[in-house]
């Protein structure tokens, strides 16, 4: 068979000595190798390219979702719009300034209640040495309910305060009042500058030894008590 085939089939004269299925098996793995390098090149620059964008819009790096805008720092939770996220610490703050609030409150109201017992006591005081006198005509020096009279009930009823007012005491101090009492009209007070008058005469009296320094002192604190 002299003529030749033109597409050379089964011919292995071209084929170099060694050459066969391994090496086109050893092609197969060169080109995987290089395609792998080529992906790994590709993933390499991608994340150079990324670290560049960052650096330039200056975000740094976050552990969890943000947006653009936000403050340039490091976040563990959630942030918009550049308001950072609440945290637990904001509620302990928020706690802490109620609790001071309430303990405020409480001093406060301690105090105002301290205040008004002391009133209270104040109050009680003054009117230990309220004898109840009427002024004007209505200013009784004899009879039933006159001013005497009424010191001496002021003694009974209270005689821790008063056991050291005797009789002459008593006396003494109706005529202290009974001028001042008797010359104002009938359900008007004494003014303040005759009641200073009046606790000047005690102390006058006092100093002279007239009159006690504890009888001075009650009675300084009956003028107190007139009508006003």
């Amino acid at each position: 068979m002299g003529a030749g085939n033109p597409l050379n089939f089964g011919n292995t004269s071209n084929m170099r000595p060694g050459q066969g299925a391994s090496s086109s098996v050893g092609r197969a793995q060169n080109f995987s190798t290089t395609t792998l390098q080529q992906k790994k090149d590709r993933a390499m620059a991608s994340t150079s390219i990324g670290r560049v964008i960052r650096k330039e819009s200056g975000s740094s790096a976050t552990t969890s979702i943000g947006r653009v805008g936000g403050e340039n720092k490091k976040s563990t939770s959630v942030f918009h719009d550049g308001s950072e996220a609440r945290s637990v610490y904001d509620d302990d703050q928020a706690d802490e300034v109620r609790d001071r609030l309430r303990y405020q409150h409480i001093r406060q109201v301690i105090k105002d209640r301290k205040a008004s017992e002391a009133a209270a006591a104040v109050d009680n005081q003054v009117s230990k040495y309220n004898v109840g006198v009427k002024t004007g005509g209505a200013f009784k020096t004899k009879g039933r309910g006159n001013f005497s009279k009424k010191l001496k009930n002021l003694r009974r009823k209270s005689p821790a305060s008063f056991k050291s007012l005797s009789n002459k005491d008593i006396e003494y101090f109706t005529n202290v009042v009974s001028p001042h009492a008797k010359g104002v009209k009938s359900g008007t007070g004494i003014s303040r500058s005759v009641r200073t008058g009046m606790k000047r005469q005690l102390e006058r009296d006092r100093r002279s030894g007239k009159i006690s320094s504890t009888d001075s002192g009650s009675f300084k604190k009956m003028v107190d008590n007139l009508p006003h």
